[in-house]
C-alpha cells in the first residue's frame, strides 16, 4: 500500500490511473490518497475501480447510495486488519476521473479527520454518478421480473430452434411498448416492491390490445404483475433471488458452459440484451464487471405474482377508447398508474400459472 501526501486532482488522477488489477477477488492493492490511510483506490479483477473509505460504517442519505455501498474487513500484507466502506464503478476510462474527483472532494471537506461529516457533504455527489453507472431499483426489480419469465419460457422450450424463439421474443431492453412479442402474443411485465398490483404505465400499449373497427380485440396481451420483497435477514431462509443469480439461471439454460471463453451465441446475445437494459437512464448491468457489485448481489423474495387479461372488458384501464373521444389528446404522450385488483373476474382474471401461460405461448 502507497502512502502519498499530494492531493491534487492530477495527482490523484495519476494514482488511479496506476493501480494494478489484483490477481483474486478477495485480493487488493490499496493505493491511498494521504498519510493516514482513510481514503484509498483499488482495482477488482475484472477492471472496475473501487473507492476505499476506512472506519467506522457509514451513514447514507441517499437509498441508492446505501445500496451501492459495502462494509467489511480487510486483512495488512503487513499484518493487522482494517474496516473500509467502498463503493465501486464501472472499469471505463472516464471512471477512474470521477472517482478521482470524488476522492478529491472528500479530501477538501476534510474526511480524513470526520469521515461521516466528509461523506455526508459529498454523498450527493456519489449519488449523482452512481445515477449514471447503474439501474435504479425499480429498473433492477424489471429487469429481474423479465429475466423470471424468459426462464419460465426457456424451461418449456422443446428444442435449441425453441429457445432461440424464447430468447427472440423478449424485447423489454429495445424500451419498447411490449416486453415479450410471440407472433400475435404480447406479455408486459410489471414489478414492485409493493403488496398491490400497482405499476406505473408509460404507453397506452402496455395495458390496451389493439382492437378491430368494432372494438374487439385483435391479438392476446397478458399483464405479468409480480410483487418482491427485499430480504431483511441473512437468516431467512426462503429462496432469494438475485440479478446474477438469475442471469446465471438463464445462461445454464441456453448452454451448458457460462464462463466467459466458452459461451455459446445464444448466451452472448442475452447478455448483449442484458446490457442494454435501462441505459436510456444509465449504465447497464455487465455481468462479467458487475455481478459483485454489492447493489447487485442484494437479495429477493418473491411476494405475489398475477397474470391479467388485458383484453378483458372487466379490467378498468384508461384505453385508446377513451381517449378518441377527447381527440386533442396524443396518446403517447399519455402516462398514468394503474392499481389492480386481486380478482378481476371469478378465478379467471388474473391467472397465476405462468408455465401454462408459457406453454401456450411456445406452442
Amino acid at each position: 500500500m502507497n502512502n502519498n501526501t499530494a492531493a491534487s486532482f492530477e495527482h490523484l488522477l495519476k494514482l488511479a490511473e496506476s493501480l494494478p488489477t489484483p490477481n483474486s477477488e478477495i485480493e487488493r492493492e490499496v493505493c491511498w490518497c494521504e498519510l493516514s490511510s482513510t481514503i484509498g483506490f483499488s482495482r477488482q479483477v475484472n477492471g472496475s475501480i473501487e473507492l476505499f473509505l476506512c472506519g467506522d460504517e457509514l451513514r447514507t442519505a441517499s437509498p441508492l447510495v446505501k445500496r451501492h455501498m459495502r462494509y467489511d474487513q480487510w486483512s495488512r500484507t503487513t499484518g493487522g486488519l482494517f474496516r473500509a466502506n467502498r463503493l465501486v464503478f464501472p472499469a471505463d476510462e472516464h471512471y477512474t476521473a470521477a472517482t478521482a474527483f470524488l476522492a478529491e472532494e472528500l479530501l477538501r471537506r476534510d474526511a480524513v479527520t470526520s469521515l461521516q461529516n466528509g461523506f455526508t457533504l459529498t454523498e450527493p455527489l456519489v449519488e449523482m454518478m452512481l445515477r449514471r453507472t447503474a439501474l435504479s431499483e425499480e429498473e433492477l426489480l424489471g429487469l429481474i421480473g423479465e429475466l423470471r419469465f424468459l426462464e419460465v419460457l426457456l424451461s418449456v422450450a422443446s428444442d435449441e430452434s425453441k429457445k432461440a424463439l424464447a430468447l427472440d421474443a423478449w424485447r423489454g431492453h429495445e424500451q419498447t411498448s411490449r416486453d415479450f412479442v410471440l407472433s400475435n402474443a404480447f406479455v408486459e411485465v410489471k414489478a414492485t416492491r409493493g403488496e398491490r398490483s400497482l405499476h406505473q404505465i408509460s404507453s397506452l400499449m402496455q395495458v390496451d390490445p389493439r382492437r378491430s373497427e368494432v372494438d374487439q380485440p385483435l391479438e392476446e396481451l397478458h399483464l405479468l404483475s409480480l410483487g418482491f420483497k427485499p430480504v431483511l435477514s441473512s437468516e431467512d431462509q426462503t429462496v432469494i433471488i438475485s440479478l446474477p443469480d438469475q442471469v446465471n439461471v438463464v445462461l445454464k439454460q441456453l448452454g451448458g458452459a457460462t464462463t466467459k471463453e466458452k459461451r455459446n451465441a445464444l448466451q452472448n446475445l442475452f447478455l448483449s440484451k442484458v446490457e442494454s437494459y435501462g441505459t436510456v437512464a444509465g449504465h447497464g448491468y455487465v455481468h462479467d464487471e458487475m455481478q459483485n457489485w454489492a447493489a447487485y448481489r442484494s437479495g429477493w423474495q418473491h411476494g405475489f405474482l398475477r397474470i391479467y387479461d388485458m383484453s378483458d372488458d372487466a379490467v378498468k384501464v384508461l384505453r385508446r377508447s377513451d381517449l378518441r373521444r377527447r381527440g386533442h389528446v396524443v396518446f403517447e404522450s399519455v402516462r398514468f398508474t394503474i392499481d389492480l385488483p386481486d380478482r378481476v373476474t371469478g378465478e379467471l382474471n388474473p391467472q397465476n400459472d405462468l408455465f401454462a401461460l408459457a406453454k401456450k405461448l411456445l406452442s
